[in-house]
């Protein structure tokens, strides 16, 4: 269950040298997706773990096939653009609260 808030592609750690390699790129048709990988032992070797918001994201199946490649970043490489989106993940629950989006914003 933890696993899935880190936002992160979950791994074996025998799939890579994940204190040399910490991202991989996936391909799927002709998008790119980069994710900050976590090793965990419970991972079968050559499959990645997704959560649920990743694999809507992804728009991909359990055991999809997917064309991954390993990604080191240098401390010089940076984002030219992001496009967040943020939303409830139970809808149902829905908060009647304000939110304060400066403090959201820190």
């Amino acid at each position: 269950d933890e696993l899935s808030y880190s936002n992160c592609a979950i791994i074996n750690p025998d799939d890579f040298d994940w204190k040399q390699v910490n991202h991989i790129a996936i391909y799927l048709d002709s998008r790119q997706f980069y994710f900050t990988i976590q090793p965990h032992k419970d991972v079968k070797r050559s499959t990645l773990g997704f959560s649920r918001p990743q694999r809507t994201w992804l728009q991909v199946t359990f055991n999809q096939p997917l064309d991954v490649e390993p990604i080191t970043f240098q401390r010089s490489d940076n984002l030219a653009i992001i496009i967040m989106e943020v939303d409830f993940v139970n809808k149902n629950a829905v908060s009647q609260e304000p939110y304060d989006t400066d403090q959201m914003a820190k």
